[in-house]
C-alpha cells in the first residue's frame, strides 16, 4: 500500500497508518448492511469501537516523541 501510495504523490496523512482484516462479512443478519447492501455506519463504528480504540491507542503509542528545541 505505501508504494501505491509513493506512486499516486500521496501525502503523508493520506497513507493507511492501521488496518485491521475482519473474516467475518457485513450482513443484514449481523445488523451492519441496511436492505440494500449500504453500510450502517454508526451501527459498525460501534461493533468495532473496541477495535478502533486498540488501533488508535497502537498508533500513539508508536509515535515518536517530539525533539525538544534547543
Amino acid at each position: 500500500m505505501d508504494a501505491i501510495g509513493r506512486e499516486a504523490q500521496l501525502r503523508g496523512f493520506e497513507y493507511a497508518k492501521a488496518v485491521m482484516l475482519v473474516g467475518e462479512p457485513f450482513t443484514l443478519e449481523n445488523g451492519l448492511l441496511t436492505p440494500t447492501f449500504k453500510i450502517k455506519r454508526a451501527q459498525a463504528k460501534e461493533y468495532f469501537q473496541s477495535a478502533i480504540t486498540e488501533m488508535y491507542q497502537g498508533l500513539v503509542a508508536s509515535e515518536t516523541p517530539a525533539k525538544s528545541a534547543l
